[in-house]
């Protein structure tokens, strides 16, 4: 199960937002209790994020830190906050079950790319069969790399399994 720093989000729930946004909320997970939950901003403001104590709050703080201490550049320097850090984990969550679906088709490996690395939003993914990852990786020198899952190992960062 894709998850950062042994955080991950259950019951992932999608409901519109006030500008017909697609909006998120679930239960927040640490190892594999209930620390809280999530959900999204309906009016595109941070998200409500609600943890079953104080302990709790200061250990995803803690482990947000040390996750963008790891990527500076993701932040374009806005202050690492709870609600980037479950972003990501939802964002970790929606490509491991795209991973999960092109896997079923025959694909072992997908590239998450960028054709300007100045625009962060501009993502698209490459499926590819595992051999063939480093053969158009070669021929597409101009592409920024986001992310390259090879594995479902690849959905779990900082923190290990557990």
């Amino acid at each position: 199960m894709a998850s950062i720093n042994n955080f991950t989000i259950k019951n992932i729930v999608k409901f519109r937002g006030h500008d017909d946004e697609d909006c998120f909320q679930g239960n927040i997970y640490h190892d594999k209790t209930r620390v809280g939950s999530y959900q999204d901003n309906t009016w595109t403001g941070e998200a409500d994020i609600d943890f079953t104590d104080s302990e709790c709050k200061k250990v995803a703080e803690q482990a947000s830190r040390e996750y963008f201490a790891t990527r500076p550049k993701e932040l374009n320097g806005l202050e690492p906050t709870l609600d980037f850090f479950f972003h990501d984990v939802l964002k970790l969550i929606a490509d491991e079950k795209e991973y999960l679906k092109i896997q079923k088709k025959g694909y072992a490996r997908m590239i998450v790319y960028k054709e300007d690395p100045r625009h962060w939003k501009a993502m698209q993914i490459m499926w590819t069969k595992a051999e063939l990852g480093d053969k158009w990786l070669a021929e597409n020198p101009t592409k920024h790399i986001v992310k390259d899952f090879r594995s479902l190992a690849d959905f779990t960062i900082g923190g290990g399994a557990k």
